[in-house]
């Protein structure tokens, strides 16, 4: 390759890294391009200038320096942004673990409640049985009671009926005795006298 040649491709190489202060050419680009810089210029011949050499060398220099710049500045951002993300994430992880947990804290409440209404449904049964069993003990209590008082009313009309029957017997006893007296008198007026002497005797 010609002098001329070289020295054209390294003007190439230094403007093309010139587009690293624009934004033009990006890290990996620039160091590649520095690189094949620096060889190229390395083995330029003296042929081709002193002053255009040490020109290039301060160019390459230069571009060596923003190069180091861009990198630092690179790897700050991707630090910064590393570090924007680990908070995102931190903090995306901070409220996934405070979602769990309220959503924990609504299962136990949803299984507290769950429990409260199996208790209440259980109470209830027990409830429920026991009113079956007081209607039964009331239905019989009542069914007892009307039992009593039709004994009771029977009871009442046997006693009215057997006093009724006692007065009858004795009613008819004296009426018996009435006849008894009448015939006897009837047959031997003097009865009346003797029974009354044996009496007065005795």
């Amino acid at each position: 390759m010609s002098d001329g040649a070289d020295l054209a491709r390294l003007r190439e190489y230094d403007a093309q890294l010139e587009g690293l202060q624009s934004g033009q050419c990006s890290l990996q680009q620039g160091e590649q391009l520095l690189k094949d810089f620096d060889k190229l210029l390395a083995q330029a011949p003296l042929s081709v200038g002193a002053s255009e050499l040490n020109a290039l060398r301060e160019r390459l220099e230069t571009h060596r320096v923003a190069l180091q710049q861009l990198r630092s500045r690179t790897d700050r951002a991707e630090l910064l942004g590393d570090g924007a993300k680990k908070r995102q994430v931190l903090k995306a992880k901070t409220q996934a673990e405070a979602e769990h947990s309220e959503v924990l804290e609504l299962k136990s409440a949803r299984d507290e409640m769950r429990n409260q209404l199996e208790r209440m449904h259980y109470v209830n049964e027990n409830l429920q049985d026991s009113s079956r069993t007081i209607g039964k003990t009331q239905d019989a209590l009542q069914e007892y009671d009307s039992k009593l008082a039709s004994a009771a009313k029977a009871l009442g009309q046997l006693k009215r009926k057997t006093e009724e029957d006692s007065r009858y017997i004795w009613w008819s006893f004296y009426f018996f005795m009435a006849v008894v007296a009448y015939i006897a008198s009837s047959h031997d007026p003097g009865i009346w006298m003797r029974t009354t002497a044996d009496v007065s005797h005795e």
